[in-house]
């Protein structure tokens, strides 16, 4: 891949859109804004160089590369006489020079609500990252009521969220959000280390597959050392077998045991400066929807298939409703 040291202007990407899908009538507007540097440049040419040696396609033709390489724009294009959103674009320019463009339809959000979620995504997610995974705690009050949600059987379950039935222990209403934010520490690790790798931006899929190989192997470690059976992480996981206070407190003091162990082997194994690029392209919502008629609920998905779903609270704002990862065939498809 050629470094290119032009950065792509906004009246060139909103040009490109308008060549490429011309629709009459409809309105643009730059959300977001990606600026190349020289270490996210670095990372670009590591992340090429990566795919190439190990036969990985690139997603989307290699636009986070090229994002990252010269730069990119996230604009939403609405329709003025009903007001709604109906698509995004990602815009960067390609290797050869040329405008490249990742687009995706939207349905039944409006073009303020719209730019809203893509705003409010970008805020959580770069929260999120920001955080260790031992002190999740601290984005509790992000979530919808102010606390982590919670589910009723296990097929509902999402990255954050613990079995209402834990409700009935009687315990301190702190250690409910320290249970559910050192699971989810524990769940949402390989999306982090994915983050570190070089080939996240060529194929944020590839590095979150890789990423969950490295997840089961550090846990196994983690095992080992602690001389603890393979079946004790299922033990670990099972969150609906918590029927008393000692139970509870003893979960707690192995989840936070293994984020800790974790979050040493991201420190001394992951690449800060591959994090911090990649990072970029994460705050990016690619994908918006709305989940009900009402205009109630919706979701919106960035890399690598990080859905965060949001719920308008009594007040009309938004707050987080829950965090899960799309099925890596889901998030194939999309490519």
């Amino acid at each position: 891949m050629t470094l290119h040291q032009t950065s792509l202007t906004g009246d060139r990407a909103l040009a490109a859109i308008r060549s490429a899908s011309p629709r009459p009538g409809t309105q643009l507007q730059i959300l977001r804004e990606i600026k190349a540097t020289a270490n996210t440049q670095e990372i670009a040419h590591r992340s090429h160089h990566e795919a190439d040696l190990h036969h990985i396609a690139l997603y989307g033709n290699g636009i986070f590369l090229n994002a990252l390489n010269t730069g990119a724009f996230l604009i939403l294009e609405s329709d003025p006489t009903t007001g709604n959103a109906v698509s995004i674009y990602l815009v960067s320019t390609g290797s050869d020079g040329r405008p490249a463009i990742e687009s995706h339809e939207v349905e039944g959000v409006t073009a303020p609500l719209g730019a809203e979620l893509i705003n409010q995504t970008a805020d959580f997610v770069d929260a999120l990252l920001a955080v260790p995974t031992s002190k999740f705690e601290s984005i509790e009050r992000r979530f919808y009521g102010r606390h982590f949600p919670e589910y009723a059987g296990p097929g509902d379950r999402t990255i954050f969220a613990i079995p209402r039935s834990i409700r009935a222990i009687e315990a301190d209403e702190t250690q409910y959000g320290e249970l559910a934010a050192l699971f989810g520490g524990y769940l949402f690790w390989p999306v982090q280390y994915s983050m570190s790798t070089d080939i996240y931006a060529a194929n944020p899929s590839s590095a979150l597959a890789a990423a969950r190989k490295k997840h089961e192997a550090l846990t196994e470690q983690f095992l080992q050392k602690n001389n603890k059976k393979p079946d004790f992480i299922y033990d670990l996981q099972d969150l609906e077998s918590l029927k008393s206070p000692e139970q509870l407190r003893e979960r707690i003091l192995w989840l936070r045991r293994l984020d800790d162990f974790l979050e040493q082997a991201l420190k001394s194994q992951g690449d800060s400066s591959a994090f911090e690029a990649n990072k970029l392209i994460s705050l990016v919502a690619l994908q918006l929807g709305s989940l009900t008629q009402t205009q109630e609920s919706f979701l919106a998905v960035t890399s690598p298939g990080l859905v965060v779903g949001w719920r308008r609270s009594a007040t009309g704002s938004l707050a987080v409703a829950e965090v899960s990862l799309a099925e890596e065939t889901d998030w194939a498809a999309s490519k």
